[in-house]
């Protein structure tokens, strides 16, 4: 667990259709455990356009040892979570 190198923010960023000045300035992206990985991805701006739009995003997040994202409005404190394959939203 832990924060996500700065060198990998437009990488995931372009991977959840959202550009790098989208995501938050004031919070890493960071790997937490609920039980579940999650991909922690804070960002400022953009919640509405969130959406997985890449094929391999299950192995894109193993690469940081995550088993799933969830993209957090840090002004609106609401998030956005799906299936790994983009299809259903939780």
């Amino acid at each position: 667990m832990g924060e996500v190198p700065t060198t990998r923010r437009k990488e995931f960023a372009a991977a959840l259709n959202l550009e790098i000045g989208q995501l938050s300035k004031s919070f890493p992206l960071e790997v937490v455990s609920t039980g579940l990985r999650y991909l922690i991805v804070p960002i400022e701006s953009g919640l509405e356009r969130a959406r997985i739009v890449r094929a391999d995003f299950e192995e894109l997040l193993r690469t940081v040892n995550a088993q799933f994202a969830y993209v957090l409005d840090v002004h609106e404190l609401e998030g956005r979570h799906w299936n790994n394959d983009g299809v259903m939203e939780d």
